[in-house]
């Protein structure tokens, strides 16, 4: 009887071990699920891959998402205008896109004026040989320096002549361009850095 009940002792107790074992494992498998893309780790509920924090505004023409940055909101055609408004030394102004789409100006281009312009930043060397042409007028280019070309046509010195400049910026999946001109006594080291901070807080955010 001794010799039964030890043996059902060591049965018990083997078996018990058996299933505490079982029952880790089952646990430890669970918490450990498929650690890859997509796949969830716990119990969680899983998480929208879109933050409520990033902003993003739509090309109606184009159909393309341009991402602005938290806390940012897009900017109306109507709300450039208003800004663009405010920079009384800008005499002639053109805002097209990568394809050359006019978005904005208060002149009318001729035929392969923008075409010429979106050219501009291919080559340096062909951009400072050629210059720029706006409305069949001339201009020299005299710095390339991306996003950035600018110059004048006349004479600076007797106080005659036009300053041009072109600034590109890149907004999600299209290029927006800017292009001012400026008449003395507005050098292009006053322009200049307007049209910069203009592109880079004001345009880059067009929707």
């Amino acid at each position: 009887m001794l010799d039964a009940h030890k043996a059902g002792r060591v049965a018990l107790t083997y078996y018990t071990g058996l299933i505490q074992t079982m029952v880790a494992q089952r646990s430890h498998m669970a918490g450990t699920s498929l650690k890859g893309p997509g796949a969830f780790t716990g119990p969680q509920a899983p998480q929208s891959a879109f933050n409520s924090n990033d902003v993003s505004s739509v090309d109606e023409k184009t159909g393309s998402t341009h991402a602005l940055a938290a806390g940012e909101t897009p900017v109306t055609l109507a709300q450039l205008h208003e800004v663009v408004k405010s920079h009384k030394e800008w005499v002639k102004l053109i805002i097209f896109d990568g394809d050359g789409n006019i978005l904005l100006s208060n002149i009318k281009p001729l035929e392969g004026d923008v075409a010429g312009l979106l050219n501009l930043y291919n080559k340096r060397e062909d951009t400072m040989a050629s210059g720029i042409v706006l409305l069949n007028e001339q201009y020299d280019v005299h710095r390339f320096h991306p996003p950035l070309v600018y110059g004048r046509r006349g004479d600076p010195s007797v106080e005659e002549g036009e300053g041009i400049a072109v600034c590109k910026v890149v907004q999600g999946c299209r290029t927006l361009f800017c292009l001012i001109t400026y008449v003395y006594p507005t050098l292009s080291a006053r322009a200049v850095p307007q049209l910069k901070e203009f592109c880079e807080t004001q345009l880059v955010r067009l929707g």
